[in-house]
């Protein structure tokens, strides 16, 4: 075991020691770029363990990593009924299943896609993401950790000039009996002049406690467009973690939204590098924490090329024990001028135990800019809930309705409408179901 530095080799997990054997193994059939790749990843780990609270960027998240001893997830086989009770399932007649972190070609229905659509998994051609690997430079030790014993993952690749008619759903499935962890992952490429839209959704068949770090990165080629729609609905003792690094071109339009319900303790990290001129992103996203659920937005925008516009729109609810974090970053480099951005976070505490941590803020370094950022964290408007009182609604109903109305803010920044209405009943049947209503 070669560990070093920060993390002791009594601290490792079950999982690293079993990844390190199979690193030995894969000599033979890894290239040595891949080998190589992994190993400093790894080093980087070793040295800076998992990330803690010290950490600015890591203030208010504790992952607690060493309370379980995770193994590393192995595929498993599950029958395609399993899937029925999924979410969204009936929005796409494409689908891409990762089991365990594995993609399962069998649960998958990719066979029907267009021929400019090409999807792959990482395991089979780790060349035609050589590139991006490559370069990959971990900010902190769960992505280099990633990097180092990531198992599998899905590669889309959409060619230039086209225009997919329906969406893409890529599906995360975890099952097993005992605590593991999984680590993949995926490469989307999007095409010049091309659009696209990507359902992404994170579930349980049910099992154990489990750890997924997940890492993705997106490049937006000239003039390509991508509406990427992201659903979490892990096991309430979860612990989720998910990285993605967004690389737009110019006059790229990315557009996201992010709905996390599920795990015990989760944290959402959207990175945008805004590299070409004239591109646009619009970021919206909504998160409950129920119990003592615990849901962090880690934002960062990065405007590095002029004439780019950037918007943020985030809701947070907290019930119960519940807490949430919302931590949002633009970033105007000296030769961005022209630059539009705003961020807007708003938060609703629904019980006197819950907590709701903001921290929006501005780095800028040009002077021909237009930015702005609000951030509120309060209950329910008591006004608001007097006048429905004095029409004789009573007070359960009556929060329930504000509450709703609080979520419908954020949905109806959603323009499809199948994708909206899908959505919108999740969240219903999950407010009603936790009892945050």
């Amino acid at each position: 075991m070669s560990a070093a530095g920060s993390l002791q080799a009594s601290q490792l997990q079950p999982y690293l020691v079993e990844a390190e054997a199979l690193l030995a193994q894969s000599r033979q059939h890894e290239a040595e770029w891949l080998r190589q790749a992994r190993h400093n990843a790894l080093q980087v780990f070793y040295k800076q363990g998992y990330p803690n609270t010290r950490l600015e960027a890591w203030k208010y998240t504790r992952l607690n990593l060493d309370t379980k001893a995770f193994h590393l997830a192995r595929p498993v086989q599950v029958y395609a009924d399993a899937l029925n009770h999924l979410p969204l399932l009936d929005l796409s007649p494409h689908r891409i299943v990762l089991m365990n972190g594995y993609v399962d070609k069998q649960l998958s229905r990719i066979d029907d896609l267009p021929a400019y659509v090409k999807v792959s998994s990482l395991c089979e051609e780790p060349e035609l993401v050589k590139q991006t690997l490559q370069q990959q430079k971990p900010s902190d030790g769960l992505q280099a950790l990633n990097l180092g014993v990531m198992q599998d993952g899905v590669v889309i690749n959409i060619a230039d000039g086209h225009e997919l008619d329906v969406p893409l759903h890529i599906i995360h499935l975890t099952e097993t009996d005992t605590p593991v962890a999984s680590h993949n992952f995926n490469l989307i490429s999007v095409g010049n002049n091309t659009r696209a839209t990507i359902i992404e959704s994170f579930h349980c068949l049910g099992g154990a406690d489990y750890f997924s770090n997940s890492q993705s990165v997106i490049q937006l080629k000239q003039g390509a467009g991508l509406n990427h729609y992201r659903l979490q609905l892990d096991a309430q003792q979860a612990m989720h973690v998910s990285t993605r690094e967004i690389q737009q071109g110019r006059d790229s339009h990315f557009s996201a939204f992010t709905l996390s319900l599920g795990g015990g303790t989760v944290r959402d990290a959207l990175d945008v590098q805004m590299r070409g001129a004239g591109a646009e992103c619009y970021l919206n996203g909504l998160f409950v924490a129920n119990d003592r659920q615990h849901h962090d937005f880690h934002i960062n925008v990065e405007h590095q090329a002029p004439q780019c516009l950037s918007r943020e729109f985030y809701r947070g609810i907290a019930a119960g024990r519940g807490r949430g974090v919302f931590d949002g970053r633009v970033l105007v480099a000296a030769h961005a001028q022209g630059t539009d951005a705003a961020m807007s976070s708003k938060n609703l505490l629904l019980s006197a135990h819950a907590e709701i941590d903001v921290k929006p803020w501005l780095e800028i370094y040009a002077d021909d800019v237009k930015c702005a950022h609000g951030a509120t964290v309060g209950q329910i408007d008591a006004e608001a809930l007097f006048y429905l009182r004095s029409r004789g609604v009573d007070e359960a109903e009556a929060r329930s309705l504000l509450t709703f109305a609080f979520v419908n803010e954020v949905l109806d920044k959603i323009s499809d409408v199948p994708i909206k209405k899908s959505l919108q009943a999740v969240v219903n049947t999950h407010l009603a179901l936790q009892g945050a209503v």
